[in-house]
C-alpha cells in the first residue's frame, strides 16, 4: 500500500514515529509520502524522508500559512535547495486555501503559481490543496496550464467538486481520496465517478480518521496503518476486490511521484 500524503513531519509524531512506521510497515504499507507546509517541516520531512526505506518528501509552503511575513524569492531558492536530496520527489503541499483566509487571495495565488513553477521547472510531482477556492484553483490552472503537468499533478483531498473532477479527467490529474470517505455520503458519490486510474488513498495523517476508528470512544491521532480501511471503502463505491484496488492506487502513486 502507498499512503500519498501522511504528515509524520508534524509535532502530533515528534515522539512516536520511530513506531509509526513500524505499525506501518507491519501493517502492509510499502510507501509514504511525507509533505511540507512550511520550510521547517519540509526539512523533517527529508530527514524522515532519508532515514527511512519507502519513505519519500515533497517540499512547500501551505496556503494557510503567514505568506506576509515570508519573502517569496528567499522561499523559492530555498526550496530548490531542499529539492537537491534524492528522496524529494514532488512540491507541496500548495494551493489556496479559502475556508478561513480568503482575505489573503492574491497573495495566496501568489506563492501558489511561484511553487507550481518551480515544481515544473524542477520536474517534481504537484500536490494542490483546495479548500473552498475550486473556482479560483480551476481559472489558475487553466491558464498556467503546460503540457508537461499532464500525469504531474494530484488533487489532494480532493472537495466533492464535479467541475474540478471534469478537469482532472480532462487533464489526467490524479484525486486523493482520504477518511471521509468512510462516511460522507457526498464523497462517496463523488468518488463514484472518479476514474480508477486517477485514485490515489492518503491519511493526510493525523487528520481525517476513517471510520470504524474515528468513532472509537479513545480517539487518536490519525496513522497510515488505518489506510486499509479507506481502501475496503472504495473498494465497496467500486465494486471492485480490495487487493486489486491496493494494486491500482501503489502503482498510480509510484507513478506520479516516479518512485
Amino acid at each position: 500500500m502507498f499512503d500519498s500524503h501522511c504528515h509524520l513531519n508534524f509535532q502530533a509524531f515528534s515522539d512516536t514515529y520511530e513506531a509509526v512506521i513500524k505499525s506501518a510497515n507491519n501493517e502492509g504499507i510499502d510507501y509514504i509520502l511525507i509533505p511540507g507546509t512550511d520550510v521547517e517541516n519540509s526539512e523533517k520531512a527529508i530527514e524522515l524522508a532519508e532515514g527511512h526505506k519507502g519513505i519519500f518528501a515533497a517540499v512547500g509552503m501551505h496556503p494557510t500559512k503567514d505568506f506576509e511575513k515570508t519573502d517569496l524569492n528567499s522561499l523559492v531558492v530555498k526550496l530548490e535547495e531542499l529539492c537537491t536530496s534524492h528522496k524529494v520527489v514532488a512540491i507541496g503541499e500548495i494551493g489556496l486555501d479559502y475556508y478561513r483566509y480568503k482575505s489573503g487571495s492574491e497573495v495566496q495565488k501568489k506563492y501558489f503559481l511561484s511553487q507550481l513553477e518551480l515544481g515544473l521547472r524542477l520536474e517534481k510531482a504537484i500536490i494542490i490543496h483546495n479548500r473552498h477556492a475550486g473556482e479560483d484553483i480551476l481559472k489558475l490552472l487553466y491558464k498556467n496550464w503546460v503540457p508537461g503537468m499532464a500525469g504531474r499533478c494530484v488533487f489532494h483531498c480532493c472537495e466533492s467538486d464535479f467541475d474540478l473532477l471534469e478537469f482532472a479527467k480532462d487533464k489526467n490529474i490524479f484525486i486523493g481520496v482520504d477518511g471521509d470517505v468512510t462516511y460522507d455520503t457526498q464523497k462517496q458519490l463523488f468518488i463514484k465517478r472518479v476514474p480508477l486510474s486517477l485514485l490515489l488513498v492518503e491519511t493526510d495523517s493525523p487528520y481525517i480518521l476513517p471510520e470504524p476508528v474515528r468513532s472509537q470512544k479513545e480517539r487518536k491521532a490519525n496513522e497510515p496503518k488505518n489506510l486499509i480501511y479507506i481502501l475496503k471503502k472504495i473498494s465497496e463505491i467500486k465494486n471492485i476486490q480490495t487487493n486489486e484496488l491496493i494494486k491500482i492506487t501503489k502503482d498510480n502513486a509510484v507513478k506520479l511521484f516516479a518512485v
